[in-house]
């Protein structure tokens, strides 16, 4: 009996032991987005194809369900079994404007990169009006636009 609670003791500890790490697993790639436009948004959607048939999608929105303000930082994370390692990966950027997430603005021309690890990279949303949303590439990274 005393065999079978110590065996079950180090069996729980070995589990405990392989399922805990202090090691912080970061993502490998991040891309930022600041909205710095004349509108608040519900939610940013970014759109990829990895392959012809694979098309990926990561959409961000508050869990509250309030809106992305003016200065915000919309944070998407990637890791490597999201892209073709050494291909050019093109995103298309769309921004929800209304709470009810059915009026979806596309903004053109899509942006293209290429998977880093440790990489982040940095964007930014502006204009005045709807129609008018452009994405600018801050300083910080080195995104490449698509004309």
């Amino acid at each position: 009996m005393k065999k079978i609670f110590r065996m079950l003791l180090l069996m729980s500890l070995i589990s405990f032991t392989l399922g805990c790490s202090n090691m912080y697993n970061k993502p490998p790639m991040a891309l930022y987005i600041k909205n710095n436009s004349a509108f608040d948004f519900y939610s940013v959607e970014l759109t990829w194809h990895k392959s012809r048939n694979d098309i990926r999608t990561q959409v961000v929105v508050n869990a509250d369900g309030t809106a992305m303000k003016k200065g915000e930082l919309i944070p998407f994370y990637f890791n490597s079994s999201d892209f073709v390692s050494g291909q050019k990966t093109t995103f298309e950027i769309a921004v929800f404007v209304d709470p009810s997430q059915r009026n979806k603005i596309t903004i053109d021309p899509p942006i293209s990169l290429y998977y880093t690890n440790d990489e982040k990279y940095y964007l930014s949303i502006s204009g005045n009006t709807i129609d008018h949303l452009v994405i600018q590439l801050d300083e910080q990274s080195d995104v490449e636009r698509n004309h």
